[in-house]
């Protein structure tokens, strides 16, 4: 079993304090320890032993005239609380929200995915894990079928899924609970929609994994978190390491977000995301690390700013675990 940090950024102290309470078997199964973000300026979760809980106060500290990239009324503080999880060395990461309750064990199904496995739907299609054959069917290249590392890995939410603004508004937006349980690995040189309330990853890729900065400084929000997916998977892809999309680590979503507030904060960062991953995939990527292909990245003028700058301030003081 792995060691296992769970980072959570919350602007609800009152809802932080009940969410700790639903899934406090799990994280205690796992021993897990759990670091809170709070989005405010002074913090009132209570702390424990294994529940670390920072505000933006310590952010200033840490990163003094630069505490802006850890930016505030935004999900994307939650890089603080990542940010102090990976100082004491984690195997694994998971992130998950406030309104976001356990459905299972959905650190079991992630860990499960994380123990060393053949090969799995990456480079070449593998019908036979696809469909949960113990061994590969005939035709699958002796020459491929090796271990990978899992990068990371995204799990479902059932009731209330993560839909956009725009898509809430046109659609009928109803709860579900009718989801896949299937285990796919996102193909090589592909980009996903990688959603951080229900994300794993492994310490190895944490530093590649900064939230990027959103909200005031930006000037829009809410794609933090799948560009930051976006950044690692090309980084992933490089280092032929598998990203999994794993329908059974499940939580159950409680809160629908406002479609028009979503659609609002969305709007002026959509052209950029249109383009965002052919851009990446332009880049020829020489490092042998996560932290040497995201600086890579932050310096290849593919990411607009200020997350350029962000990014570079991140990973230097990342440099230094």
């Amino acid at each position: 079993m792995g060691k296992w940090a769970v980072c959570l950024a919350t602007i609800r102290p009152e809802l932080a304090v009940r969410w700790l309470e639903h899934w406090q078997k799990v994280f205690d199964l796992h021993k897990a320890d759990v670091y809170i973000m709070q989005d405010t300026s002074v913090a009132n979760i209570p702390s424990e032993p294994n529940i670390h809980v920072f505000d933006h106060t310590n952010a200033l500290d840490e990163f003094g005239e630069n505490s802006w990239v850890i930016p505030k009324h935004t999900d994307t503080c939650r890089s603080y609380a990542m940010l102090q999880a990976y100082k004491h060395g984690y195997d694994y990461y998971l992130t998950l929200d406030d309104d976001c309750l356990p459905s299972g064990d959905p650190i079991g199904a992630y860990e499960t995915m994380f123990r060393p496995q053949q090969a799995y739907a990456y480079k070449y299609f593998d019908v036979g894990s696809f469909f949960g054959y113990k061994h590969h069917v005939r035709g699958y290249p002796y020459g491929i079928r090796n271990q990978y590392g899992v990068a990371a890995q995204y799990g479902v939410w059932l009731n209330f899924p993560d839909y956009d603004g725009l898509t809430s508004i046109e659609e009928d937006i109803t709860p579900e609970y009718d989801i896949s349980s299937d285990i796919v690995a996102v193909p090589k040189y592909s980009g996903l929609t990688g959603c951080i309330m229900n994300a794993a990853f492994s310490h190895k890729y944490m530093p590649a994994m900064y939230q990027l900065c959103m909200g005031e400084k930006a000037g829009y929000d809410r794609f933090g978190d799948i560009w930051s997916a976006l950044i690692m998977k090309r980084i992933a892809d490089h280092l032929e390491d598998i990203v999994l999309m794993n329908g059974l680590a499940r939580v159950v979503h409680e809160k629908a977000s406002d479609p028009r507030k979503c659609l609002t904060k969305e709007m002026p960062a959509m052209t950029k995301n249109e383009k965002l991953w052919e851009n990446l995939l332009a880049i020829k990527l020489a490092g042998n690390t996560p932290l040497e292909c995201f600086v890579e990245i932050a310096e290849s003028g593919a990411i607009p700013e200020p997350h350029q700058e962000a990014m570079l301030l991140w990973a230097k003081v990342l440099e230094q675990y």
